[in-house]
């Protein structure tokens, strides 16, 4: 796929983030992924930290800061059963933690908002062609790559996953339609201004770092 169809396609990305972790964010201008931020806490086990699948929320110490990590409850049992290239659940768990996650329309947003509601998340709508021009290390997904439930056509298990699950723009292939995940490995760094809301449907306020 070219850069072009993919923007044409998706004007913007959306971030779900805790409303506690906004103003770190906008403190260091760049939102970490899991991994990241971790290198940089006070967690004492970092690497376990960094492979094992969270139940509930964590709250970390992040540069004197207190950073929420979201839970990782949809990523069940049937892990074990989808994973390719002889990969083991540490290593996929790894994979996602090691990037920053938005989703490509408001359909999988008003998804994904509906777990967290009661919550009062905060949502980061931002420009892809701006995020693109910032963070060319982008890499798609062609599904909810941390959700495994099982399929009924594919005889109860969940889609395939490994090594191969986040790629670059001119190595997906999946159609734009099944495109579920613009991920950035890392980081992402904050364009100068972008728009945030409470909720998928606005009121969108502009904000200005």
């Amino acid at each position: 796929m070219q850069k072009e169809e993919l923007l044409a396609y998706v004007p913007f990305i959306y971030h779900l983030t805790d409303k506690r972790n906004v103003n770190s964010i906008y403190r260091n201008k760049k939102i970490f992924s899991t991994n990241s931020l971790v290198d940089q806490s006070t967690v004492s086990n970092k690497e376990a930290f960094k492979t094992t699948r969270r139940p509930q929320h964590e709250v970390i110490d992040f540069n004197g800061s207190k950073v929420t990590i979201r839970d990782q409850r949809p990523l069940n049992a049937a892990v074990d059963k989808c994973l390719t290239h002889g990969w083991k659940r540490e290593q996929f768990i790894h994979l996602l933690n090691s990037r920053v996650f938005f989703w490509p329309n408001l359909k999988r947003l008003h998804t994904h908002f509906g777990r967290y509601e009661n919550e009062s998340p905060i949502i980061f709508k931002i420009e892809l062609q701006v995020a693109l021009t910032l963070n060319p290390h982008v890499q798609l997904c062609h599904l909810n790559s941390g959700a495994t439930r099982p399929l009924g056509m594919l005889g109860g298990k969940a889609p395939e996953r490994g090594p191969n699950t986040f790629v670059n723009i001119d190595g997906y292939d999946k159609g734009l339609n099944k495109l579920a995940e613009v991920t950035f490995p890392d980081h992402f760094l904050l364009p100068a201004t972008f728009l945030i809301s409470e909720h998928p449907d606005g009121p969108w306020i502009t904000k200005t770092l």
